[in-house]
């Protein structure tokens, strides 16, 4: 019965390995969807490819919560999409106020052609006649009787700036929460890794003494086996929560705009 019980957990531990190893691979297509070759081939990423694991992997808790910069706000890049339409949208909230100013032109017009800017003796005073004497000039001035059609495309403009207006308050408001709601996920995986860094301890104690109740007769294959399977589940737990600390780290400086 012990032999069978250790057989089962070596085909359990293989189960779980395959279908880690597939998860791996599929992880490694994902990302080889974004990532090319300066030639503009799609890059390859080797099995043999592992991305340096930061110094402090298993110890987020010594580095504490992130802080952001106080103007993380001014580069977040939604935000400033909103921003920039803002800008646009007063740019041309003002040229729809200009068709609404009379018009005034004045004309000026050479009554020559070609031939009289020329001469055997530029002194002779033609030029100066010319311009003093063969010209035209006028003013014209212009001003809409009815303004519905500027009022309208005004007024429009007017609505277009409050409706973004509304639109980057109701954005902000979504990335400050969504900014907070990342750093509350941060602190409690930061204190759930503590927790299960001391259960997983924990089970490793208990797994040393039943192999010392096992070496004095006092145990069995059976409790053994389970002793390390508790520890086993421990340790994978405790490293599901350090994936999600950085994936939520990630995720917490995606949406504040921070590289």
């Amino acid at each position: 019965i012990d032999t069978l019980e250790s057989l089962i957990q070596v085909q359990n531990r293989q189960y779980d390995l395959n279908l880690a190893l597939v998860e791996l691979e599929n992880a490694r297509l994902a990302l080889s969807n974004y990532l090319w070759m300066p030639d503009e081939t799609p890059a390859v990423l080797s099995a043999a490819l592992r991305a340096p694991l930061p110094e402090d992997w298993l110890v987020p808790a010594a580095t504490g919560l992130p802080e952001l910069p106080a103007n993380w706000t001014d580069e977040q890049p939604d935000l400033q999409l909103y921003r920039f339409k803002l800008a646009q949208l007063q740019v041309e909230r003002r040229w729809r106020a200009e068709q609404l100013k009379p018009r005034l032109d004045l004309e000026y017009n050479l009554l020559a052609d070609g031939f009289d800017f020329g001469g055997p003796d530029p002194n002779d005073g033609a030029l100066q006649t010319l311009f003093a004497q063969n010209y035209k000039w006028g003013l014209q001035f212009s001003f809409p009787l009815f303004l519905r059609k500027e009022l309208g495309k005004l007024q429009l403009t007017d609505l277009k700036l409050a409706q973004t207006a509304y639109q980057l308050s109701q954005k902000q408001l979504e990335v400050n929460n969504k900014v907070s709601a990342y750093r509350n996920l941060l602190a409690n995986t930061r204190d759930q890794i503590e927790l299960y860094a001391e259960v997983s301890a924990n089970y490793a104690r208990l797994l040393e003494a039943e192999n010392e109740k096992f070496r004095i007769g006092e145990s069995s294959i059976f409790l053994l086996n389970s002793r390390e399977q508790k520890l086993l589940e421990a340790q994978l737990k405790l490293i599901k929560l350090q994936a999600d600390y950085r994936k939520t780290l990630a995720a917490l400086r995606w949406a504040s705009g921070q590289s």
